[in-house]
């Protein structure tokens, strides 16, 4: 049976960490920053044997070209670019990213060693996009653990009419800019939308806030198995009048970034590490139970 990643189904711990980058001359280097990226979650126990007891969600992504290029163009059918969404004078930017990590931890300093382990293995592969690192309010992953499992619903993910991809997710992630001493429910347009278009089981937020020297805000990870019918719900939201959510688009909340990737299941992962692509199919190696 299939299971999707565990950073996905976990709420974020205390402290995360979400690295894009964008991989120099895509063609050459895909597949070896492919075959780097998919042993990442394998990676995270070496790094915790220095913080016994601690623990690492890790979540690992790829954007539509790495798709094409990285695993001979074998792709979730729905999986295309975002493009940037305009109404109302509005907009939702689209930027550049081919990888995605997204890492959470209760202890930072796990974090830290785990991005340097990375930023060491992909040096000159890939140029950095977007490094946000992010502080929400203290939960044990015991604490995730006993609350979370209920809640995700299963429309978020792939379902088995597409096996290969079964469990997997599309993911948003938009950075958000805000005053620093602001707290902003960037979800909050985004859920009511959803709502009114009876898509709120189709779509998992994790709302990360930030502050780091110079920027603070918040960056969103929308979780989703129909790109098209969440890029309606992220359009009409922009047609939300100003003050509506407490939300400002232009004035207070500035939106400045945004990439979609897909998230395979851990099966697929394991089963590119183990074997990749054979015949224009994964590895059967990627099933296990």
């Amino acid at each position: 049976m299939s299971r999707s990643q565990t950073g996905i189904v976990s709420t974020p711990a205390c402290h995360s960490c979400v690295l894009i980058y964008e991989v120099v001359d895509l063609p050459m280097n895909a597949m070896s920053v492919g075959q780097f990226s998919v042993m990442v979650p394998g990676f995270v126990s070496d790094v915790l044997k220095k913080y016994p007891g601690e623990k690492i969600a890790c979540v690992v992504g790829f954007g539509p070209m790495f798709w094409l290029l990285a695993w001979h163009g074998k792709k979730p059918r729905r999986l295309r670019p975002f493009e940037t969404l305009e109404a109302r004078g509005r907009e939702f930017p689209a930027t550049e990213g081919d990888i995605l990590f997204y890492l959470h931890a209760n202890k930072v300093e796990c974090l830290r060693d785990m991005v340097g382990y990375i930023d060491e293995n992909l040096q000159g592969l890939v140029q950095p996009i977007d490094r946000v690192w992010g502080q929400s309010p203290a939960i044990t992953f015991a604490e995730q653990e006993s609350t979370m499992p209920d809640g995700v619903p299963e429309l978020v993910f792939i379902d088995k009419h597409e096996a290969d991809f079964f469990r997997g997710s599309f993911v948003l992630v938009q950075n958000f800019r805000h005053a620093p001493d602001e707290t902003i429910q960037v979800a909050a347009p985004f859920q009511k939308m959803a709502q009114q278009f009876g898509r709120q089981e189709h779509l998992l937020i994790h709302s990360l806030p930030y502050r780091m020297e110079e920027d603070a805000g918040t960056l969103s990870m929308l979780f989703h198995s129909d790109p098209d019918a969440v890029d309606t719900v992220l359009e009409k939201s922009l047609e939300i009048p100003p003050g509506d959510d407490g939300v400002h688009w232009t004035d207070r909340l500035r939106p400045v970034s945004g990439a979609r990737f897909f998230v395979p299941s851990i099966d697929v992962l394991t089963g590119l590490r183990m074997g990749g692509i054979r015949m224009n199919r994964f590895s059967p190696t990627r099933q296990y139970s």
